[in-house]
């Protein structure tokens, strides 16, 4: 009993001297972090600037909801075509680093959604009246219900069947294209997307002549001679092509001569209209002819993000990674100290219990 009642003594007594000691040690730990990291991301800016990267004040918006993020990306990259410019670039990645499904798996729920909007805003396949009540007054006048029924159904068989504007997608392989059809039930009477819509294999397929935009879904570092292959009949036929997340650079290539030449003969000619890239701790958006936005979650605000900087260009994911943790020592750099000495704590007293189960 004695043996215990000693036991127990030398606890509290250590566990005192240790609290003590901690709480010295992080006040003036405290003094010293709050005034070095309180100014850490204006540090960083200034850094950045130094660097060459332009900054803007011309900033692109979060979308409120997925179906928002297509209807944005659709609008862009019209006006972007209107403009003249035909070489438009969507970057749509809402994976949050996933990697259990592909890009272009992760990709094809976005392109569904995409190739509809896009298909309507350049008339390439017009709404079809369901009833006869969506028919215009001005053209319903002077006929029956059943010839404008019969109008109806000869409007859906010709742009089912035999379309004259056309969208094709290029897809990396036969397999993917392939699915794609199955699962957008097309070639049917009532198929997913629009009937205008066309599928093709990236390496050899060729450009129809009722096409009118051209759509480059994924397409990977081995597939860069096919993909300047489409982009150079684009180019003859004189139409917009698309690039939707393209992987044309990998991580092994990084700054090397091949990796140089992929960015100048093909991706600096093409206009990103759009691009959602979402983080562990926040976004990356661009709305063309916006900048390129960095939005950093943030539980003060009551739509829960903040903006922490544009960009003139496209940053880098270093630079990205860099702003967010500068921003999040500003905020959190008291408190993930506290929680080291917190953990130093606990590994004395872990230890001292190691030490006392040994008497």
């Amino acid at each position: 009993m004695l043996l215990v009642n000693i036991k127990i003594t030398i606890l509290l007594i250590t566990l005192t001297y240790i609290l003590s000691l901690n709480i010295k040690i992080s006040s003036k730990r405290n003094d010293f972090t709050l005034n070095s990291i309180s100014s850490s991301r204006p540090a960083k800016l200034q850094e950045i600037v130094a660097e060459g990267i332009q900054l803007t004040n011309d900033f692109s918006d979060l979308p409120n909801s997925f179906e928002d993020s297509i209807k944005i990306a659709t609008d862009r990259t019209l006006a972007c075509i209107n403009s003249g410019k035909y070489k438009c670039r969507i970057d749509f990645d809402t994976s949050i680093g996933d990697q259990t499904y592909t890009s272009i798996k992760n990709t094809i729920p976005m392109l569904k959604e995409l190739v509809a909007q896009l298909s309507i805003g350049m008339k390439l396949s017009l709404p079809i009246p369901k009833t006869i009540e969506d028919i215009d007054t001005n053209q319903s006048n002077n006929n029956t219900a059943g010839s404008i029924t019969q109008e109806m159904l000869d409007e859906t068989m010709m742009q089912t069947f035999y379309p004259q504007r056309t969208l094709r997608i290029f897809f990396p392989d036969m397999g993917a294209a392939a699915l794609a059809r199955r699962d957008w039930k097309m070639g049917t009477i009532y198929p997913d997307v629009p009937p205008c819509v066309f599928t093709s294999n990236i390496q050899n397929d060729p450009l129809a002549e009722t096409d009118q935009i051209a759509i480059i879904l994924c397409p990977r570092y081995s597939e860069v001679e096919y993909t300047k292959r489409v982009i150079d009949l684009c180019e003859i036929k004189n139409i917009p092509c698309v690039l939707i997340n393209p992987e044309l650079v990998n991580m092994d290539q990084g700054f090397g001569v091949r990796a140089r030449n992929i960015r100048k003969d093909i991706l600096s000619k093409f206009e990103t209209t759009y691009k959602l890239l979402t983080l562990k701790d926040g976004a990356v958006v661009r709305e063309w002819p916006k900048g390129y936005s960095l939005w950093i979650d943030d539980d003060t605000k009551e739509e829960g993000f903040t903006l922490l900087q544009s960009f003139a260009t496209d940053p880098s994911r270093e630079t990205i990674n860099e702003l967010i943790d500068a921003e999040l020592d500003k905020r959190l750099g008291t408190v993930v100290r506290g929680n080291k000495d917190n953990g130093n704590i606990v590994n004395s007293v872990v230890k001292f219990f190691q030490g006392l189960s040994k008497l």
